[in-house]
Parts: C-alpha cells; structure tokens; sequence
C-alpha cells in the first residue's frame, strides 16, 4: 500500500476548494424571513425571550408579595399587544405580611398581558385561600390586576370548611374572600360531626 503525501501546493488547493465549498453552502443555505413565514405560515410568532425553569420574587417596598415558578416563559415583547407565554403552566405563592403563605395557584398553562397587566390561567388551575380553608378548581380563570377582580365563564368548583358550590362562570374580588358563582348547578352542605 502506497501513501501519498500532499505536496504543500495541493495543501493550498484542497484548502481553497474547501473553503469555497462550505462558503457556497452556506450561501446557497441562506433563508429569507419571507420564505420562512411562506412556508411556514405568517401567523407563527417567535418569542424574543425565553427562559426555562424560573422562579421569580416579587416584594413591594421590600416586602415579598409573591413567588412565581414555571418550567418555562416565552415572552413576546414586540407584539401589537405584547404578552408573556408560561407553556407549561406557573406555581404562585402569595405572601402575607409576615411571609405566611396566604393563597396559592397553579395552572398547566397562563398568559399575562403586559399592557393590560391581565392574567389568564388556563388547564387544571387550582387556587388554594389558606386563610380560609378554601380551594377553586376550573379550567379558566382570568385576574384583572388594574380592577382586582377574578372572574370565569366556565365550570367552577368551590371548596369550604362547610360546603362544596358548583356552577358555571364567576365573578369575585382578588383575595376571593367574596364571590359570586354566576350559574349555580349544585350546593351540598358538609356536616362536621
């Protein structure tokens, strides 16, 4: 077997015409953001930040109001009505004065439109008042932070220390501490003996 060795002048011509193949294919690869939406479809919207496994304080004048977790946040700053995506749902903790943990809600899924500070949670979504002992189950709950109201158009479920309340859509303040089922479909009572 015979080995040939590359003479300094075939160094040189293997190098250009490498370098000349990857430069063409890199030319030849280049993609117009058009084609991309043509192919693609125009109504795909990319996030210009995203972040996995975060977990966020929020205080006001050094008091913690808040905890949020989330496996993943898509935020899409550059939309007409810019919003911040949580694919995989959030874990919220709200703080009292004293750092007790007043409420907590979780959500496969949840939306915050930035310019209108509202809130959508959507998927499972479980709101926990340990204040007093009461936990929503629905589907659907938005927050409107300007209004402090809460409310949802679809199945709710209300669990007290003394009854169980179902329906269909509700209105309540932020803390939950007064609501009102829209469309009440049952109401059973829970006997503490």
């Amino acid at each position: 077997m015979r080995i040939k060795k590359f003479s300094k002048k075939n160094k040189n011509n293997f190098f250009i015409v490498t370098l000349l193949g990857v430069t063409l294919f890199f030319v030849a690869c280049k993609n117009d953001i058009e084609k991309v939406d043509a192919i693609l479809g125009s109504n795909v919207k990319y996030p210009n930040q995203s972040a996995d496994s975060i977990e966020t304080i929020y205080s006001d004048s050094g008091v913690v109001k808040l905890k949020l977790k989330a496996p993943k946040l898509l935020a899409f700053d550059n939309e007409k009505e810019p919003y911040v995506e949580f694919p995989e749902g959030i874990d919220v903790l709200f703080y009292g004065k004293t750092l007790e943990i007043e409420s907590r809600i979780t959500a496969g899924y949840a939306k915050w439109k930035t310019k209108q500070n509202v809130w959508e949670a959507r998927d499972d979504v479980v709101v926990n008042n340990y204040t007093d002992s009461m936990k929503l189950n629905t589907e659907l709950l938005i927050w409107d932070q300007q209004k402090e109201k809460i409310y949802s158009n679809k199945f709710v479920r209300i669990t007290t220390n003394q009854e169980v309340i179902w329906g269909n859509g509700l209105e309540a303040n932020q803390n939950l501490t007064q609501y009102k089922i829209l469309k009440i479909k049952g109401d059973l009572s829970i006997d503490k003996e």
